[in-house]
């Protein structure tokens, strides 16, 4: 439904913003590297990638204490920049295979910040997720 819907709106000139969440329960690097195939398929105008966040009082963090998932050692959800960090870790995927970062063995790359003058599409998504992409000069 998500691929007819997002084609109907290339077609008709409709802007889309991809809107994905990395991290949640259930997460691996494959899956993770399907979301950035998947947001490369439907090739949104902008996208927006996000952590997983387990705010106390709500129900991922409550799976996340029952289950060992949470490193209360780094529980923080932001760094003293403001930028989001995961603080979830699963069987077969460590916080830092969904954390933002310059290594390659991170798939997620949320540290890259999109000028005024960035990339759209096909590009976007390789820039935000998956970090081959160069921005665009000013």
């Amino acid at each position: 439904m998500a691929r007819r819907f997002t084609r109907d709106c290339h077609e008709l000139g409709i802007t889309i913003h991809g809107t994905f969440v990395l991290g949640l329960p259930g997460e691996t690097r494959e899956t993770i590297e399907e979301t950035i195939r998947f947001a490369r398929e439907i090739n949104p105008h902008t996208i927006q990638v996000s952590l997983a966040a387990p705010y106390p009082g709500t129900e991922l963090y409550r799976q996340a204490v029952e289950n060992g998932w949470l490193d209360r050692g780094n529980a923080e959800l932001v760094d003293d920049h403001g930028v989001q960090i995961a603080p979830l870790h699963y069987p077969g995927l460590s916080r830092d295979a969904a954390q933002p970062g310059d290594d390659d063995a991170a798939p997620a790359r949320g540290r890259r910040v999109l000028p005024v003058h960035a990339p759209t599409g096909d590009a976007a998504v390789d820039l935000v997720i998956g970090g081959h992409a160069s921005p665009a000069p000013r």
